[in-house]
């Protein structure tokens, strides 16, 4: 286990049925701890709520916080919010094993550490694009000179394709013969 993630150590064995929850902050020095992560400076809360049945361990995570990074439309340095949920399940079976996001534990297993299926569950939730909607935010992190010579670009476009007349004469032609 690496260092640090002890609190990341869920107690099973002895653990009443029921619904118990937990928090878990996952800050920069969380991240620092994987081999190789995808966040570089970054702020999460998350909370779990543990559902123990008969045969299964149910855990629901609903995941929120920021990454520092640079805006992919401006490049300009932003909090990227970022939310979501996910959910682990562990099932008691004769031997340990894993398929997708159900673990199979023993019943002697004693605790689960969940460090790596949150890092793993953080990941899966950052966009594929650096940006989010800035004009509701105050101040705009945002560069707004980048962001105008950006629009001015776009009109060009959007002229220069109504202006083609190459496309004018396709649009006249009849491909139903």
């Amino acid at each position: 286990m690496k260092d640090g993630f002890i609190s990341f150590q869920i107690p099973i064995l002895g653990l009443d049925q029921g619904e118990h929850r937990y928090n878990f902050r996952c800050e920069n020095d969380f991240f620092a701890s994987f081999e190789k992560t995808l966040v570089d400076n970054g702020l999460f809360e998350v909370e779990m709520v543990l559902d123990k049945k008969v045969d299964t361990i149910e855990m629901v995570f609903n995941i929120q916080g920021t990454i520092e990074t640079i805006c992919d439309r401006c490049t300009a340095p932003i909090s990227l919010p970022i939310k979501g949920n996910a959910l682990l399940v562990l099932k008691y079976a004769e031997k340990e094993s894993e398929e997708d996001e159900i673990v199979f534990i023993t019943r002697d297993r004693d605790s689960f550490n969940i460090a790596d299926f949150l890092h793993e569950s953080i990941e899966l939730l950052l966009p594929f694009s650096n940006t989010y909607d800035c004009e509701n935010t105050t101040p705009k992190p945002c560069d707004e000179k980048v962001l105008e010579l950006l629009k001015a670009q776009s009109k060009k476009i959007k002229i220069k394709k109504e202006d083609n007349p190459i496309w004018d004469s396709l649009k006249d032609l009849n491909l139903e013969n």
